[in-house]
């Protein structure tokens, strides 16, 4: 068992892709969407979640990352923002009682976890978008590689020597 091909859209970005050797091979990304206009925010979001929607909607749209099936889960992710936003503010009245009870200690525990949970989720989805510090360093670097190889127009240049002339250069 060897090891799994790079994906095709790895190779892309990479700059690596190359036709003879790949022409077997399908592109295995889903079809982007292809829009001049904003998407239509759907009508579970809040307000809040609507302005969000069509901020990031946008910005996915430009990059040509968008795909149909991303849209639940994109829908999903500002619903639970909206919930972080509801648990933060109850977190704060809690905290604000000038004498709490011991049920306002409990609630303020089971609050904190909530809030746990659910930042964890939302975290994870967030970065099935590449909006973790990792992916956004990946797609850096590799937006790095990518114009220093258009830049000298050398199509069989080490990756790696590329990176190392660039540095030296600063």
């Amino acid at each position: 068992m060897g090891l799994h091909p790079t994906p095709t859209s790895v190779l892309k970005l990479r700059g690596t892709y190359n036709t003879t050797i790949h022409k077997e091979r399908k592109d295995d990304q889903f079809p982007t969407i292809q829009s001049d206009s904003p998407l239509p925010a759907p009508a579970s979001l809040s307000e809040h979640g609507e302005r969000t929607w069509a901020m990031i909607t946008s910005r996915l749209l430009a990059a040509n990352v968008l795909s149909e099936i991303d849209l639940p889960l994109l829908e999903q992710a500002l619903i639970l923002q909206d919930e972080l936003d509801v648990v933060r503010e109850e977190i704060e009245h809690v905290r604000k009682k000038k004498k709490k009870t011991q049920q306002d200690y409990q609630r303020w525990y089971k609050l904190n976890s909530q809030l746990t949970r659910t930042l964890t989720i939302y975290t994870s989805m967030l970065a099935r978008f590449g909006c973790s510090p990792s992916d956004r360093a990946k797609i850096l670097s590799t937006a790095t590689l990518v114009q220093s190889r258009t830049d000298k127009k050398e199509k069989d240049e080490n990756p790696i020597l590329a990176i190392l002339e660039d540095s030296e250069d600063d």
